[in-house]
């Protein structure tokens, strides 16, 4: 390593792919859950005096507000699993430093690294991120640390290949 310690953020590209899924997701199932209720006639938006029912509107209101609680938590989940997580590596130890408010950090010495395996999906390959899994061993001890949806994750790996050749 050139520097003297490596900082690795988790990704903007995945929070992104994230965040567009579960506001996809839950807008498609709010369109659903409307065109089951009108095909199957449970919400009469016009009675025979062509004014419209106020109960439809009082669904319509608690239907919207909580599809906003539902998209404010995830949003709110994704940001802060996000921005909570850093992953620093100097030349003889690995620090994981996670949490917003409580923080715990973790420290591993790389001595102790066995092997470093890549895993990326198909959106992971496309948007350049995926997991680190870290294989550390030593005599009566044995950990996995995964580094969660980091960009470039090759480019760490081989990083981390190179310290463990010297």
């Amino acid at each position: 390593m050139k520097n003297e310690h490596m900082v690795i953020k988790n990704s903007p590209a995945a929070l992104g792919f994230r965040l567009f899924m579960i506001v996809f997701l839950i807008d498609t199932v709010y369109a659903l859950l409307f065109i089951i209720f009108f095909y199957f006639g449970s919400l009469d938006v016009v009675d025979f005096s062509n004014t419209v029912n106020t109960g439809f509107i009082v669904f319509l209101w608690i239907a919207h507000t909580l599809k906003f609680i539902v998209i404010a938590y995830f949003l709110l989940k994704f940001l802060a699993d996000y921005m909570q997580t850093d992953y620093i590596i100097t030349k003889t130890h690995l620090t994981v430093e996670a949490g917003l408010i409580n923080t715990k950090t973790y420290q591993y010495e790389l001595t102790q690294l066995k092997e470093i395996n890549v895993t990326q999906g198909p959106m992971g390959r496309a948007l350049h991120y995926g997991d680190i899994e870290l294989q550390f061993g030593a005599l009566g001890f044995h950990k996995n640390v995964i580094l969660r949806e980091v960009t470039h994750p090759h480019r760490y790996q081989r990083e981390l290949k190179n310290f463990l050749d010297h």
